[in-house]
């Protein structure tokens, strides 16, 4: 495959990941290829690679007669990916338990989310969504490049199910900048 043709995959890989991660292609929606093509105006040899891609990350499954859909998470899914980030945060906080150097993109974020905490809610919610996660801080912050690696994935799924639960509720927002200004706390404190 030509670099140039590797280029335009990375590219349709990333639009279409971020179609999924944002719903805009639905949870079990068939992934129409030829769509995609028209869509993104490229060759078939791209948009296949995309999704195959895709496919290895766990965003997409393949379904008899080669037809690709956007995964549908099950609850265990979910309590499996939240455990498995769960260990890798911890792992990642005892780490720098002791290493003060990291603690300035902490504060940061945390003015952020007082600043956000006190708009209104109409606002509230598209700038909670702007801001860093602090979870991916945590992982940043690391110098482990393969949990980085790992985390990127469970990252996408993450967000995939925050969007899901944001699409439906309404205090999510505000439960959530408290439970990330408790943890940025708590990391500030190194407790």
């Amino acid at each position: 495959m030509s670099e140039q043709i590797r280029e335009i995959s990375y590219q349709v890989y990333e639009r279409t990941k971020k179609k999924i991660l944002d719903l805009e292609l639905g949870i079990g929606e068939r992934i129409n290829l030829k769509s995609l093509c028209e869509e993104f105006k490229v060759s078939a040899t791209p948009v296949r690679e995309a999704v195959k891609k895709l496919l290895e990350d766990g965003l997409v499954t393949l379904q008899p007669r080669q037809s690709y859909y956007v995964y549908t998470p099950t609850s265990k899914d979910i309590q499996e990916i939240y455990e498995l980030r769960k260990i890798l945060e911890q792992a990642a906080l005892t780490s720098f338990k002791n290493n003060t150097s990291n603690l300035r993109p902490f504060k940061e974020l945390k003015e952020k989310f007082e600043y956000i905490k006190n708009l209104p809610v109409s606002k509230k919610r598209k700038k909670f969504g702007e801001t860093e996660d602090v979870h991916t801080l945590i992982i940043r912050n690391l110098n482990n490049q393969r949990v980085k690696y790992i985390y990127e994935n469970l990252h996408n799924f993450t967000l995939l199910f925050q969007h899901l639960i944001q699409r439906d509720a309404t205090t999510t927002t505000d439960e959530g900048l408290e439970d990330h200004l408790d943890l940025i706390n708590a990391i500030l404190r190194r407790d």
